[in-house]
């Protein structure tokens, strides 16, 4: 699997690259579902990072991915802002270890 970590374009995602990929997982960041763009997604589990928005387009976003039976978990990309502030945001993450069995964070 190729290292696609100069694909991301923001801070955030690179740091939510990093950490997933050093975890054992192969986040692929900027890739589009249904039309929506997903910042870092789980192509395997069908899980999608993506950056918050307006509670409206939350939905929408929700909407689609749904349809094609993506799970969605929406970052603030202001709280991401080092590597600890992520770690944090991805130990709050339930759906992680719950749906998935994947390792906590």
């Amino acid at each position: 699997m190729k290292d696609r970590f100069n694909d991301c374009k923001t801070e955030a995602e690179k740091l939510l690259y990093q950490k997933l990929f050093s975890e054992l997982y192969y986040p692929t960041p900027r890739m589009y579902v249904g039309g929506i763009q997903i910042n870092i997604a789980l192509v395997p589990y069908r899980l999608a990072f993506v950056e918050a928005c307006s509670k409206e387009k939350e939905k929408r976003i929700i909407k689609q991915l749904r349809k094609k039976r993506w799970h969605v978990l929406f970052y603030d990309p202001a709280q991401i802002t080092n590597a600890d502030l992520c770690d944090e945001y991805l130990a709050k993450q339930s759906k992680l270890p719950a749906i998935y069995g994947l390792v906590r964070f």
